[in-house]
């Protein structure tokens, strides 16, 4: 069924899609697919999409969802839905709603009855843990987002068999034999590496 069919049909739904993580390839035939038949693409920031979508040839009307204008943007984005949108929500890299904005319009969706599907995708938390060659029957970490020059510190647990951190700035901190990965600035500025008291500035994984 075509976007065109869904709408006239009145059967709107939210599509939380996945975006690549730092290599624009790194995403899914049915990602690409939903992007192309969406009404409507809700972007953290439309420039970042835009490189995604003109990469794969898409054409779609973009409107700005962040955490600057979620409060407001997400009665309207329902509005649409109810009747009969089809929109795909998407961040800047990775899955709307993890550690990015998302969790606003998808509670108000669930509220009022309207679909939501996820379109999964690429992780930087499973990327760094399917590199690292620890354990992962039991895993503990965290996602955190701190301010520039703010040092990030977590603390080992030894219930855990590993730990996995990911981190928007510079990290340095006790976080034992851990896998880590960070985005600092772009997207496409994607880095891992392990430590004990780690404190490190690589290349670019991507």
């Amino acid at each position: 069924m075509t976007a065109k069919t869904q709408r006239e049909a009145g059967t709107g739904c939210l599509y939380l899609v996945a975006t690549p993580i730092g290599n624009l390839e790194d995403i899914t035939l049915r990602a690409i697919r939903i992007l192309k038949e969406a009404d409507i693409i809700a972007c953290e920031d439309t420039r970042q999409t835009q490189k995604l979508l003109q990469h794969y040839g898409i054409r779609k009307e973009m409107v700005s969802y962040h955490e600057h204008n979620e409060l407001t943007r997400s009665p309207e984005l329902a509005i649409e839905l109810e009747q009969g949108a089809k929109i795909a929500l998407v961040s800047d890299a990775g899955t709307p709603g993890i550690s990015d904005p998302g969790h606003r319009l998808v509670t108000l969706c669930l509220r009022h009855h309207i679909p939501v599907v996820p379109i999964p995708g690429p992780s930087a938390l499973v990327a760094a843990l399917a590199a690292s060659g620890l354990p992962t029957y039991e895993v503990g970490g965290g996602i955190r987002s701190f301010g520039a020059g703010t040092q990030a510190r977590y603390q080992w647990n030894p219930q855990w068999a590993s730990h996995a951190f990911v981190e928007y700035t510079k990290l340095t901190g006790d976080v034992g034999n851990s896998p880590i990965i960070t985005r600092r600035g772009s997207p496409h500025q994607a880095m891992f590496g392990f430590g004990t008291t780690y404190s490190f500035d690589i290349p670019a994984l991507w």
